[in-house]
């Protein structure tokens, strides 16, 4: 409708501008003004995951010089995706946090990160669900996954979950798109990916920094790589462009994600409806006690803190519906959850 519009308007003229917001609208992103805008605001990116993606400052920097250049159009092969890359190292560190970041930088949306389970493609038969069933197969008629998603979202970010799952054939499939940036469906259509970064997650490497001797040079680069040959092929290795290691969150990193994520965000829930809790220091240090798992990182400390508050709190409203402050404390080995008079 927006473009029969501008079609039907004869008396205005339809600049470049206008057309990329009206295109925008379309496929759901901003576009960035000019060149200059463009490079002003990829020089913020580092800044924007940072605040928030905490303990990974490393990544940040690394996945931030390479989309810089990619998007820049300064990369030595355009028409391959903008940016392979693997992010490996233990649960729970913000590796699928930080992609879903990347999409919200690059796109201002978390919509635009398309994410496949690859425990879902275990099978040699599974890469018909990406590109669909030869003729004369059932499925043939069905629209494959990527013939929908990327072709309607041709700039996004691909998040590639828990690859190692994946089956060597849907890994020659990849290694096809990383190395040409482009994959044909059985139908004959043409998927580009040049405009698509891809980030792999992987637990299989970099669960121990300090043992494998993982760190910031040239040499534990190298080190990443052969301990991914040792899981995928080396062509496939060759084509990504960083392998990420994740660091393990520490104790006191936790405490800071506790009390300024994750408490912040219980506290605006119930704020919505009109609750005001509390939360002493000897209940934060319990839940820190109890929750920090430097092998199972911050998603356990989500999953304990939901298990001993919300369930505590949702227990007590139950109970005392006309309830608008609530306290709740941990003394004498247990947790007190009280009107907060």
């Amino acid at each position: 409708k927006a473009f029969s519009r501008c079609a039907l308007d004869g008396k205005s003229e339809v600049d470049e501008d206008t057309i990329k917001n009206i295109v925008g609208e379309f496929v759901g992103i901003k576009f960035i003004e000019t060149e200059a805008d463009r490079g002003r605001h990829l020089m913020e990116m580092e800044k924007f995951l940072k605040e928030r993606v905490l303990g990974q400052d490393s990544a940040i920097d690394k996945i931030a010089s390479q989309i810089r250049m990619t998007k820049q159009k300064l990369d030595m092969k355009p028409e391959q995706p903008d940016g392979v890359f693997m992010f490996a190292g233990p649960s729970g560190v913000g590796k699928t946090y930080l992609a879903k970041q990347v999409a919200q930088f690059l796109y201002g949306t978390e919509d635009k990160l398309i994410t496949v389970n690859m425990s879902e493609y275990t099978e040699p038969h599974s890469v018909s669900k990406l590109i669909g069933s030869p003729p004369g197969y059932i499925g043939h008629d069905d629209v494959p996954f990527f013939s929908s998603k990327i072709l309607e979202n041709p700039s996004s970010v691909l998040l590639l979950d828990e690859i190692e799952k994946a089956h060597p054939e849907v890994i020659k499939l990849f290694l096809q798109i990383f190395d040409e940036g482009r994959i044909q469906d059985t139908k004959g259509r043409i998927i580009y990916f040049s405009n698509v970064t891809i980030i792999m997650t992987s637990n299989a490497i970099g669960i121990s920094n300090t043992s494998m001797g993982f760190g910031e040079n040239n040499t534990n680069d190298i080190k990443a790589d052969i301990e991914l040959t040792k899981i995928f092929p080396v062509e496939f290795v060759n084509r990504i462009d960083e392998v990420i290691i994740f660091n393990y969150i520490e104790k006191e990193m936790a405490r800071y994600i506790l009390n300024n994520i994750i408490i912040k965000k219980s506290i605006k829930i119930f704020d919505k409806k009109g609750i005001k809790v509390e939360l002493s220091d000897t209940f934060v240090e319990y839940i820190l006690d109890i929750g920090y798992s430097k092998k199972f990182g911050v998603r356990n400390l989500e999953r304990v803190f939901e298990k001993e508050v919300m369930t505590n709190i949702s227990d007590f409203l139950y109970q005392n519906s006309n309830t608008k402050n609530i306290k709740v404390i941990f003394e004498n080995g247990r947790i007190v959850v009280s009107d907060n008079l």
